[in-house]
């Protein structure tokens, strides 16, 4: 079989401040499963490296693809489909297949809307993938494929969705040789991790599904909220394996929750102690005390991400939250004395429809006071496969599905709230993160935490970059 291309496509907020381009797991993965089978890959990223029209035509007329998958995420669907539309003019025989959250959720909508797309990738996409790799190997058509979704006849067929695979360790480890962690070093700002001279980071996948249903967030379109783990000795053999071949230093884990199972994290940092790295995770409040950041944090926790959607409990309860404000002050409090370099908080405004000026007064308020160094305040975006996307659509809410404005910041959304006009919503998120950023007090403080003025002036310097681009009071 001629070659298949793998393609994470560029959204519109790729290559600006404070937006870390990463490995597409996804798409390394699917290179395993290929692999394994014997397929020849390739793995185009045009989200860390560019996109050149005229250069990807001519390589897709000389490499013939066999079949081009695409990954993207909402704001990069028109992106996606300008790939998908290039590999058609100069492949025609070539298989286009949309792949990630969007196509997830919408998968029949999404070949209408785009038509350069053949097919969709739906859920968790391994085994669909190799299943669908074999039937083009094999000249086949795709039907009866679980977890797909197809053109045929004219029409549009969706496929009953396929069982998340249980194994996790069963799962061949991404392709990361298709594109190997060095090419991401200048398109990786962790200025959060301390960097350094040397920093090789590689993100970790070590669990899927999430147990919790917020409505802000798409994950569980794709993962499900069934939890599965990966052993802690897969986990550490990858690890290794990662250090010894590529030189990772730094370890950047993807989980939702990576503190869900307390005795497994215990575990993981015994190891992660052993091996010297350094490492970043995303946690939940009511999950965490001081002794378990402590012990993250001398097992080479860098760096912690809290999502605290609101600072009003009300919302919080709206919003299915499984925490409270004042379990999110505590947790932030213990991070730092547990001595966590750095401490994030991911917060939102218009995290829920009826949310009011007094509740978004309330998370301006939280975000000053909690103890934390960075602050990623956000509009909350309805994503096509989260509870707030059906929210927003059957209140009217949504004012117009042009998916590219599906930002988080930068400008005026396609959506208002109840209460606040797309205008509105903009300026406040811009304010809050200007109030935070440009504090002369807090910057003072979080130069004395780093110990290390070249660190300090290369976050100024990305946080300026970033107030820089948002819309003016």
């Amino acid at each position: 079989m001629n070659p298949i291309l793998l393609i994470n496509a560029h959204g519109p907020l790729h290559g600006q401040a404070f937006t870390c381009v990463r490995f597409p797991l996804v798409l390394g993965m699917l290179g395993a499963q290929a692999a394994a089978a014997g397929y020849h890959c390739e793995l185009l990223d045009f989200a860390a490296h560019g996109y050149d029209a005229q250069a990807f035509g001519a390589h897709v007329a000389e490499a013939a693809p066999a079949m081009a998958v695409v990954l993207f995420e909402t704001p990069a669907a028109p992106a996606a489909h300008a790939v998908a539309q290039a590999v058609k003019a100069h492949c025609p025989g070539a298989l286009t297949v949309a792949c990630g959250p969007h196509a997830t959720a919408l998968p029949e909508s999404t070949l209408r809307q785009f038509p350069s797309f053949d097919a969709a990738l739906t859920g968790e996409p391994d085994e669909t993938f190799a299943e669908l790799c074999r039937a083009v190997d094999q000249g086949l058509a795709p039907s009866g494929i679980a977890g797909l979704a197809y053109r045929a006849g004219g029409q549009v067929v969706v496929e009953a969705p396929r069982p998340a695979p249980d194994d996790l360790d069963a799962l061949p480890r991404p392709a990361r040789v298709l594109r190997p962690p060095q090419a991401y070093s200048g398109t990786f700002p962790v200025h959060f991790l301390q960097r350094g001279p040397r920093l090789c980071a590689v993100e970790v996948e070590t669990m899927r599904g999430c147990p919790y249903n917020c409505s802000f967030c798409a994950a569980n379109s794709c993962a499900g909220s069934n939890t599965r783990f990966r052993s802690v000795s897969s986990v550490t053999a990858e690890i290794e394996d990662l250090v010894e071949t590529f030189g990772a230093d730094t370890i950047v884990f993807t989980d939702p929750v990576f503190v869900l199972h307390r005795p497994r994290v215990e575990a993981l940092c015994e190891q992660l102690r052993r091996m010297g790295v350094r490492w970043t995770c995303r946690a939940a409040p009511h999950l965490v005390d001081e002794a378990m950041l402590a012990r993250m944090a001398g097992a080479g926790c860098r760096h912690i991400l809290f999502t605290i959607p609101s600072g009003d409990d009300d919302v919080l309860v709206r919003v299915n939250a499984p925490f409270t404000v004042d379990q999110a002050r505590t947790a932030m409090a213990a991070a730092r004395t547990a001595g966590i370099p750095t401490v994030e908080a991911r917060m939102f405004v218009g995290a829920h429809p009826s949310e009011t000026r007094a509740q978004v007064r309330a998370t301006w308020n939280l975000a000053q006071a909690l103890a934390i160094d960075v602050l990623d305040a956000r509009l909350a975006v309805p994503l096509p496969g989260s509870p707030l996307y059906l929210a927003m659509a059957k209140r009217s809410l949504i004012l117009e599905n042009q998916w590219v404005r599906f930002v988080p910041w930068g400008a005026d959304p396609p959506w208002r709230t109840e209460h606040f006009a797309p205008a509105d919503l903009a300026r406040m998120q811009a304010a809050m993160m200007r109030a935070f950023y440009q504090n002369k007090a807090r910057r003072r403080a979080r130069l004395r935490r780093l110990m290390s003025l070249c660190s300090w002036r290369l976050e100024n310097r990305i946080m300026a970059q970033y107030i820089n681009s948002l819309p003016k009071a």
